[in-house]
């Protein structure tokens, strides 16, 4: 048998008997829950692409070693914590995957694989790297991102082959000198770590094509940078950089620059000397303009806000104040600010009115809103109750004209036979009362002539208002109007006191 496939999470252990396939080249046991390999596994010599990703591994046998044709393993998604020192009789071993364990310490061992192409450590808890690795001269592809490092060895300088370097997510604060050793390496990446500063020797990794520096606290980006001629990406998202290196024109070839969340303030010119730039990415900065240059430029896309609905805007010529050179700018960008020429040098139009001046100077080139004062202003209006409608106020005239008697004084009626003439009832438009003498009892007016003088009051009160309609709620309203003209208080008669001081009548 040369292959063997066992993906299937119905298998709960490995055979005893699979030590009986001595020809048996490739078996993958991967997505199956076993805890260990059979104590004969070791004896299977002929494999040499081997699977146990995704398993319940704790351990290997002390003797997996014994392996010798084994040219991949992958051990990738398991518990394993430690590695058996005989695994560096592997001397076949191209590609090995113990990404995603809980291995804490890579054992110095690891630099006698010297076929060992590419090693994947990703996810685990390693806090160093020993300086053996680099050792691995036919290294292509390293990738310990992930896990705690706080510092790589200078020896990593030796792995003189690799192409692809992988630090993401680590506790980096520098990168070593002997980073610029490698000159094969096309990819690095060292996103989300606490860089402050870029080693310059990453400018010796000529044949760099991507360069990924996202999420951590770069300042600034060293000159050297300029001498990465092979670069197409460089991403140096969320950093806190202040200025980029004019040397960035240099990268002929760099096609996606993203700078977004950083402190910038300006581009520099150089930038339009990028041919192959089509992606430009400075969302989150401080940018008041873009370098004119970039008409030069076929881009594609340009991202100035992360709420930008199209990759690409219109942009327009405008001319900074400080520099005088010509930038771009959009909607997008600040709004320079807003300076009022003076009159000379405003064109006029020959059929414009007299104060075309003055409107155009009162003109803005952004919306300003205005301040919202809470102070009420001074106006020369004055704030009157409405009116009554206007057939009420006709009705009221009618029914307040008065004759001359009964708009007569009340206190210049003559004093007969000793008694002092008494006031009104309690409605104005009410007959006078004939006097009567003053005596020791209150003087009691009759019924009949009480229903006398109410028969004359109605009849005087429809001569007053012979056109006024019978509607009761007119009548209410034209009711309350008299109430309100009458005087506050007036005695009634019915509750007049005899006054004692008054002689009786001659």
């Amino acid at each position: 048998m040369i292959d063997c496939h066992f993906c299937s999470p119905d298998i709960p252990d490995i055979p005893e008997d699979i030590k009986k396939l001595r020809a048996l080249q490739i078996a993958d046991f991967s997505s199956n829950p076993i805890p260990r390999l059979p104590a004969g596994f070791s004896q299977l010599r002929a494999l040499t692409v081997l699977g146990l990703n995704d398993m319940s591994l704790t351990s290997l046998p002390s003797d997996f070693g014994s392996l010798v044709s084994l040219q991949s393993l992958e051990l990738r998604e398991n518990l394993l914590k430690s590695l058996p020192e005989s695994l560096k009789n592997l001397t076949k071993l191209e590609r090995l995957d113990l990404g995603d364990n809980e291995i804490e310490e890579l054992p110095g061992f690891i630099g006698e694989l010297p076929a060992l192409q590419e090693l994947w450590l990703d996810h685990n808890k390693l806090q160093y790297l020993p300086g053996e690795i680099g050792n691995l001269r036919a290294l292509v592809c390293l990738d310990v991102s992930e896990n705690k490092l706080e510092k790589i060895p200078e020896e990593i300088g030796g792995l003189f082959s690799l192409t692809d370097l992988h630090l993401s997510q680590n506790m980096l604060e520098t990168v070593p000198n002997g980073i610029g050793d490698l000159e094969k390496l096309t990819i690095l990446k060292l996103d989300q770590n606490r860089l402050h500063t870029l080693n310059e020797n990453v400018g010796r990794c000529t044949n760099l094509q991507e360069l990924i520096l996202t999420e951590n606290f770069l300042m600034e980006l060293p000159r050297s940078i300029g001498n990465l001629n092979e670069l197409t990406v460089l991403n140096v998202d969320r950093n806190s950089l202040v200025d980029i290196p004019c040397e960035i024109g240099n990268m002929t070839l760099l096609g996606v620059l993203s700078l977004r969340d950083n402190k910038l303030t300006k581009l520099p010119n150089e930038l339009g000397n990028c041919k192959s730039l089509h992606v430009l990415d400075v969302s989150g900065n401080r940018l008041q303009y873009l370098p004119y240059t970039l008409v030069n430029l076929e881009l594609k896309a340009v991202w100035l806000s992360e709420n930008q609905a199209q990759p690409l805007l219109t942009f327009q010529t405008d001319r900074d104040e400080t520099t005088g050179e010509n930038v771009l700018t959009c909607f997008l960008l600040p709004q320079l600010s807003y300076t009022q020429q003076p009159e000379s040098t405003l064109p006029r139009d020959r059929d414009s009115d007299d104060d075309w001046q003055e409107k155009e100077a009162s003109r803005t080139i952004s919306v300003k809103f205005s301040e919202d004062t809470s102070e009420a202003k001074e106006t020369p209006f004055v704030r009157q109750n409405t009116p009554h409608p206007k057939e009420l106020k006709a009705k009221a005239v009618k029914l307040f004209t008065r004759t001359p008697e009964q708009t007569a004084p009340q206190n210049e009626a003559p004093i007969t036979n000793g008694v002092i003439p008494t006031p009104d009832l309690i409605t104005n438009s009410a007959p006078q009362v004939t006097p009567t003498p003053v005596v020791q009892q209150p003087t009691v007016v009759p019924d009949t002539e009480r229903d006398d003088d109410s028969d004359s009051q109605t009849a005087q009160e429809k001569d007053s208002s012979e056109d006024e309609d019978d509607d009761n709620d007119e009548s209410d309203e034209l009711e309350a109007i008299k109430k309100r003209e009458q005087p506050e208080s007036e005695p009634k008669i019915h509750d007049e006191e005899p006054i004692d001081d008054v002689p009786d009548g001659e």
